[in-house]
Order: structure tokens, then sequence, then C-alpha cells
């Protein structure tokens, strides 16, 4: 029995808002996850930083990512996890924090917080795309156990 997501159950996981966590690599070799919003295009992960930030300079000097999004409820223990090539993308205030802010807060709040950023100049940003070039997913719905895991009766 595999536990892989198939790439339906993928691209209906990845419909759904969940905060990634974003795995990057300092200089040294040593590496950090941080927790991001992020949009599936279908093709790529798209998120935002800031132009100074370490994960920005990880992204342009090592070119490459890790993105985790992972549901742990009564009803489901699902995670999907990419790894690939980042690129840098020109910036654009709607696509970037304006959609992402309305998928994970709801049209109100969403547009209220973009509008908190319409003032900063572009370059205040850096946008980033993750190509996956490895999935890894499990949906442990799945599992012998999974009465165990998730909220059913045994």
């Amino acid at each position: 029995m595999s536990l892989a997501l198939t790439p339906e159950e993928r691209e209906a996981f990845l419909a759904r808002p969940h905060t990634a966590v974003l795995t990057f690599s300092f200089p040294d070799g040593r590496s950090m996850a941080v927790p991001v919003w992020t949009t599936w295009t279908g093709d790529v992960f798209r998120f935002q930083s800031g132009p100074d930030s370490i994960k920005t300079a990880s992204f342009r000097r090592e070119g490459r990512a890790s993105i985790c999004l992972h549901e742990d409820t009564d009803q489901s223990v699902i995670y999907v996890t990419a790894e690939g090539p980042v690129d840098e993308v020109p910036f654009d205030l709607d696509r970037d924090i304006g959609e992402p802010a309305a998928r994970y807060l709801g049209p109100d709040r969403g547009a209220a917080f973009a509008a908190a950023f319409v003032d900063r100049p572009a370059d205040s940003f850096a946008a980033f795309e993750l190509t996956p070039q490895t999935w890894w997913s499990r949906d442990y719905a799945k599992t012998p156990v999974a009465d165990l895991l998730l909220n059913r009766s045994v």
C-alpha cells in the first residue's frame, strides 16, 4: 500500500491554504527552516521575501530550496514536500502579497493586509519561484493505523 498522494490528491491538497515551511542554506552549509505563505500555480511555488534577508541571500547564492506543506487535524494527517531550483522573479504587489493574503486571511482581511504595503517601493521585496524537481508526500489516512491517528471510532 502506498501512502504517497496521487498527482490529483496532491493538487487538491495544494489548492488549499497551508502555511509552508521553507528550508534554505547558510554559506557554511547549515540549514534553516522558516514559515512562509506561498501560492502554488500548478507549476511552481511562489513566495516573497525581504531583499536583504538571509533566505533571499541563500536563494540568490544557492539557487535551491525545499518546501513542506502539512495538515494535521482530527480528520487528516498529510504532508507534501518538494525540492528544486529557486529563481528570482519580478515582484508584483497583487500577485505576491494581495493574492496570498486573500487566500490565507480571507478577502476582507487580505485586502486590508495588502493595503498596508501599497506605498512601499517594489524594491522593498524580492519574489521567488521554486520549481519542484523532487516530490515526497504522505497521507496517513491510507495506513492501517489511520483510525488511531484520526478522530475515528476504533
